[in-house]
């Protein structure tokens, strides 16, 4: 899988030295924001580049902002070197008017044990957001940090804005995203605790992978449900790939990426002879995912191998009675207890006196050797409550459909 090499961003840049103040990139995303409560997810990747004197760089991601920008819930991130000894590397706040609403701060609780935030570095940046009539909750993860808070007084009202800003410094974004989520989707910890390559799980799993479970061959983010945006020209791609399996017929159970974090399988559609998959490469540059290296793709599961054969052989017969061996052989037959259960049944039914019919009914395609029918006929001595298994059957062509069978009583 392949794709640019070179790396672009959008890159937005303050050049005030108030760290109050903030340049902002706002992107009207247009999605829902009906509902109360309504869920949210948004995120972005963001790089502080290396300078060789030393610089202040902070910068971070805002929702349900204003067409200003001034106004609505920020994340900052800053360089610890900004930061100095105060550890205020990550914060969150909010901003209304472009004013600090300070009282906001207090209810924020930070795990952020020996934290340094570097030039040169990516931080994937996703936030989960719930948003109600009198309370928004918060939670942010910078590359599996997680910060929480909860706005309780004059909650913000929902916009599909979100803001891209910076307030010291260059901050540089690879991408940007928003997306309405479930109860479900926001509460779970599968789309929070994993973070590969470029995009977040969160980000390939609801932009992408929900087309692929409906069977939907078109992906087109811009929805009602989903906002990303991808800065410059790297392409991420999807490919479609169909292989047989090196060892077939097969049960498979599941893929497994292997030490390859920078490509996800979207979808995939395992059956005993082969697989097809959806697989996006994220990370922008040229990827294996056929190596000696560890990352292949790779599907597990069980073979199905044919065994060396089942013989089980009944000696418990009557010595006073005519000797008739029976030898019956079965490929579906694989456990010794229906083979046992087989005997069983075969001694039982030719130990009793059976009889034998042979009978031309009307045509009936329908039909199979091994049914179970009853006969009802008035001029015979039959038991109409008598039941026959079916050993032969044979469909002729006569003026119409003709069926002739075999039919052998049984004892239930």
């Amino acid at each position: 899988m392949t794709s640019n090499l070179a790396k672009s961003f959008l890159t937005v840049t303050s050049d005030s030295t108030n760290q109050n103040s903030f340049s902002s990139a706002v992107k009207n995303t247009g999605i829902d924001i009906t509902g109360d409560p309504a869920y949210f997810t948004f995120g972005t990747t963001i790089y502080f580049q290396p300078k060789t004197r030393r610089t202040r760089q902070s910068g971070g991601l805002a929702f349900f902002t204003n067409a200003a920008g001034s106004t609505g819930y920020f994340i900052r991130i800053r360089t610890s070197q900004t930061a100095g000894i105060h550890g205020e590397e990550f914060r969150i706040f909010k901003i209304v008017n472009g004013a600090i609403q300070k009282t906001f701060n207090d209810n924020i609780t930070v795990e952020k044990d020996n934290v340094v935030i570097q030039e040169g570095k990516s931080y994937k940046l996703d936030v989960f957001v719930k948003h109600t009539s009198s309370s928004v909750t918060i939670k942010a993860y910078i590359n599996g940090l997680l910060i929480q808070a909860e706005d309780t007084s004059s909650v913000i009202s929902k916009t599909s804005n979100i803001s891209l800003f910076a307030n010291l410094g260059s901050a540089h974004f690879d991408y940007a995203y928003a997306i309405k989520i479930t109860e479900k989707e926001y509460s779970s910890p599968v789309l929070t605790n994993i973070y590969d390559a470029q995009f977040a799980k969160s980000l390939v799993t609801l932009s992408y992978g929900e087309f692929f479970a409906n069977g939907i061959g078109r992906v087109d983010s811009a929805t009602k449900q989903r906002y990303v945006e991808e800065f410059g020209s790297i392409a991420r791609e999807i490919r479609y790939v169909k292989k047989r399996y090196d060892t077939a017929p097969s049960i498979p159970k599941f893929t497994y990426e292997n030490l390859n974090s920078s490509v996800k399988v979207l979808y995939s559609s395992l059956m005993p002879f082969e697989a097809e998959l959806y697989m996006i490469n994220n990370s922008g540059t040229s990827t294996l995912v056929d190596s000696s290296i560890g990352t292949q793709i790779n599907v597990l599961g069980n073979n199905i191998v044919k065994n060396s054969g089942l013989v089980y052989e009944d000696d418990d017969i009557n010595k006073y009675a005519s000797q008739e061996p029976v030898v019956f052989e079965s490929e579906w037959i694989q456990d010794i207890n229906d083979a046992v259960s087989l005997s069983q049944f075969i001694k039982s039914q030719w130990n009793k006196q059976s009889t034998i019919l042979k009978l031309n009914v009307f045509g009936n395609p329908m039909m199979s050797v091994y049914d179970i029918i009853t006969i009802s006929h008035q001029f015979s001595e039959i038991d109409p409550n008598q039941k026959f298994v079916i050993t032969s059957i044979n469909n002729y062509w006569n003026d119409g459909l003709e069926t002739s069978i075999t039919a052998r009583s049984i004892a239930v």
